[in-house]
């Protein structure tokens, strides 16, 4: 088991912006996909959701999931509407330049289990 929280990952992770609302939440796993429906079905609670979906229903999807943080890959940046409510949710949103899969594998590095 890894010991990552949520302040830990702009350590290693190269982020254009971040907003950390829990810096002390514990990270448990990685979920990368586009379609929040498979999210719902394989996230686990405390995990980290890693997309290019920007709008606001990706903060849903985390808040029932109830993720740690949403990474958003390939520079897209959120709303001011999508950090207030993830704020509000307490999930952190980080922003990489960085594509899906070379994120999960800088994620995989750090000791965090994949969900296929």
């Amino acid at each position: 088991m890894n010991n990552l929280k949520v302040e830990d990952l702009k350590n290693f992770l190269p982020c254009k912006e971040c907003f950390i609302t829990e810096p002390n939440r514990c990270v448990s796993s990685i979920c990368a996909s586009d379609l929040m429906s498979e999210v719902l079905l394989i996230a686990q609670k405390d995990g980290i959701i890693v997309t290019n979906l920007l709008n606001i229903q990706t903060i849903r999807t985390a808040e029932m999931v109830e993720a740690s943080a949403i990474i958003f890959v390939r520079g897209k940046k959120p709303t001011k509407e999508m950090v207030e409510l993830a704020k509000k949710s307490g999930i952190s949103i980080y922003v990489t330049d960085k594509g899906m899969f070379e994120t999960c594998g800088m994620l995989y590095e750090k000791g965090l289990s994949m969900l296929t």
